[in-house]
């Protein structure tokens, strides 16, 4: 073998290794976190039900105000190791309860699989209890998310930077 041949033969083994832990399957999460990890699926799995529970219209939806990265954020920055734990198993429970009711992932359900879902956890029978615990951080984040957005307090609320701000310097005080 001369010096040609091998440089090209470590290089195709170094660009296969390079590309093979890709070629798993198993896609990661594109949101870094500190505290848990999650896989591309339950990454995906969170945003889909983000946009269920807010869904676009006229007006912006979960993803338009990131309603997923909030609420992640929230669960790894701002919760305790236990409820973090919670959050997680309850996520492994809600795509569990999905595949059992329906045959497959949240995410591959139809619409009116998903609101057959999300109905049969708001009635709170016989749902596991981590699962409907998932569901309800997730639905108040993303409310939250909502609400503390920009465009829905400045077009919604009306909130004023400046209260006030109608002040009128030349106008004179009445006595009162």
């Amino acid at each position: 073998m001369n010096r040609r041949e091998a440089i090209y033969n470590f290089v195709i083994l170094s660009a296969g290794a390079a590309v093979l832990p890709s070629c798993a399957g198993e896609e990661t999460a594109t949101i870094a976190l500190k505290n848990f990890s999650l896989t591309g699926a339950q990454e995906t799995m969170i945003r889909r039900l983000s946009d269920f529970i807010l869904p676009k219209t006229k007006f912006q939806g979960s993803g338009d105000i990131k309603a997923t990265e909030f609420t992640l954020m929230m669960v790894d920055e701002c919760y305790p190791p236990e409820r973090q734990k919670v959050f997680t198993d309850g996520m492994e429970e809600f795509e569990k309860l999905s595949k059992e009711k329906f045959g497959g992932s949240f995410v591959s359900s139809s619409d009116a699989q998903k609101k057959d879902m999300l109905t049969f956890i708001e009635a709170k029978k016989d749902v596991p209890e981590n699962a409907a615990k998932f569901y309800e951080t997730t639905k108040r984040h993303t409310v939250q998310a909502m609400t503390s957005s920009q465009k829905y307090l400045t077009d919604v609320v009306g909130y004023k930077m400046v209260p006030g701000s109608n002040f009128k310097g030349c106008v004179p005080v009445a006595k009162s």
